[in-house]
């Protein structure tokens, strides 16, 4: 009689912990934040238009910036972090900005006129380029790029769903609109507001954006970045406020000749730093801390100002560009900890 095997026991195994999904992330503290900062940036920070005594006394132009000037760079990021625009597209929302800001709701083209311009059929073609100049490069492009820095794990991400997108593109030009009912310059007003609804659509018939290939070539050294921003803002004062006086001096017998120097100077220039920026982004090496460098570089400029230039001091500026500064350098820091843990960041 054989003996009884041992039929040894069969373990089952032990049932897979139930996977707990990640919590979703939440995007709308990051639209809020982005709206706040759209306004700060171009408004406070990089100029003095609207300094923290008149947010103080008037707190419904804080309102009314961060919905214009937020939905725009929602916008824009939203249409280039889905693929719908490229960079020539970028340039073409910008500049369709620049024209809705500054020729239909604030009318600077016709009554703002710097030493050493001159209005052309009434308008201030110098003043307007240099406006439409500086709120391609910091109304849109910088804080874009600033917002990604802040919140690194939105970097690249969609921040709006559909009707977030057509209720952002209604509140934009419904603002846009309040300008063509203003009274003064209604008719230049309203080209003004055409105009910029065909160069958006111009920018949505662009090429699309997506990879491109690498640039050969090494990065510049993060000083020499910050440097470079430093000296962009400084070039945009000289080329706004300096050479106009110069051309128009050169030019006496001819006052219109100087006014066109001027735009082309300030053309060229913008043409030469896009060029140069997308060599720069284009190379392997080219990281958020790159990013993070040239927007402290340029912003340090007025932030500067902001301290040392008395009429500056009396609006209370300071209050807010400092702490901006605080804020600059904690997300430098924070991306340079990153990069030592060997975390990704966003380029």
């Amino acid at each position: 009689m054989q003996p009884n095997k041992t039929v040894p026991a069969v373990i089952a195994p032990a049932p897979p912990m139930a996977l707990v999904p990640p919590r979703p992330l939440r995007s709308w503290p990051v639209v809020l934040l982005a709206l706040l900062v759209a306004a700060l940036i171009p408004e406070t920070v990089a100029t003095a238009n609207t300094p923290p005594l008149r947010i103080l006394f008037e707190p419904t132009t804080l309102g009314f910036e961060m919905l214009f000037y937020g939905t725009a760079v929602l916008l824009v990021r939203e249409a280039l972090v889905r693929g719908r625009i490229g960079w020539p597209g970028v340039v073409a929302l910008g500049v369709a900005f620049g024209g809705l800001n500054e020729a239909v709701v604030a009318g600077t083209w016709y009554t703002v006129q710097p030493t050493g311009d001159i209005f052309v059929g009434g308008i201030d073609l110098a003043w307007a380029t240099a406006l439409t100049v500086f709120h391609l490069f910091v109304s849109i492009i910088l804080t874009v790029a600033f917002l990604d820095g802040l919140c690194p794990r939105f970097a690249g991400r969609s921040l709006l769903r559909r009707r977030g997108i057509i209720s952002s593109t209604v509140v934009m030009l419904g603002l846009a609109c309040l300008g063509v009912l203003a009274p003064t310059y209604r008719p230049d007003r309203i080209v003004a507001y055409l105009g910029a609804l065909a160069l958006i659509g111009v920018a949505l018939w662009l090429p699309r954006g997506g990879p491109r290939p690498p640039v050969p070539g090494r990065v510049p050294g993060l000083w020499q970045v910050r440097w470079t921003g430093f000296g962009l803002f400084v070039a945009f004062y000289g080329l706004a406020f300096f050479v106009p006086p110069l051309t128009l001096a050169i030019c006496k017998a001819q006052p219109v000749s100087a006014q066109v120097i001027d735009c082309l100077l300030f053309v060229g220039a913008s043409v030469g730093v896009i060029h140069v920026g997308l060599n720069w982004t284009g190379r392997q090496s080219w990281s958020a801390r790159h990013t993070a460098a040239l927007i402290t570089g340029a912003l340090a400029c007025p932030i500067l100002l902001s301290v040392l230039v008395p009429q500056e001091r009396a609006t209370l500026e300071p209050v807010v560009t400092l702490p901006f500064c605080v804020l600059l350098i904690i997300i430098e820091v924070r991306l340079a900890r990153r990069a030592r843990q060997g975390e990704p960041a966003p380029a």
